[in-house]
């Protein structure tokens, strides 16, 4: 997990949402 978080960057999870919704998919529940 540490390499994908350093790949993306220290926002992740917010960054990947945005994305998804901007294609017009549901967000991801992280916290599952």
């Amino acid at each position: 997990l540490s390499a994908y978080r350093g790949f993306f960057g220290s926002r992740p999870f917010s960054h990947t949402n945005t994305l998804l919704t901007q294609q017009g998919l549901d967000p991801i529940d992280w916290s599952r």
